[in-house]
């Protein structure tokens, strides 16, 4: 989910980015994107990330909050949850457990899935990540 909808990743003019990722590879290098701040939540895997060479345990469950321009490389394989936003802006991923009321945007990890609580609607989630970005 890029936000506004018309907003380009390769262009870097969006506000929102909200994206589920696989690291693969062993050792990889995570873009860079100056200006804006990134909340990284693991899904499946514990990793380490290098963050300019010091390294930082990652687990899952947890969020992990950094800077776009922060040199970031990760050890290990995993899922993620990457919330992307424009430094200043309000937003944030925040791991929630039982019972919310909508409206809420909520992604259910043992589902993968993204989902959009109405005003009055109500959900349960063992472990969930709420994604706090404004929607209008």
């Amino acid at each position: 989910m890029i936000l506004p909808e018309d907003a380009s990743l390769a262009e870097r003019n969006f506000d929102y980015r909200l994206s589920t990722a696989s690291i693969e590879a062993e050792h990889s290098r995570f873009t860079a994107f100056p200006g804006f701040e990134r909340d990284l939540v693991l899904l499946t895997q514990p990793i380490i990330l290098q963050i300019f060479g010091r390294p930082q345990p990652v687990q899952p469950g947890k969020v992990f909050h950094f800077y776009g321009s922060d040199m970031v490389e990760s050890e290990g394989k995993t899922q993620d949850l990457n919330l992307i936003k424009r430094a200043g802006l309000p937003g944030k991923l925040e791991m929630i457990e039982g019972s919310i009321s909508g409206p809420a945007l909520v992604f259910d990890p043992k589902q993968m899935a993204l989902i959009a609580l109405e005003t009055g609607e109500k959900s349960s989630f063992e472990q969930a990540v709420k994604v706090d970005i404004p929607l209008t």
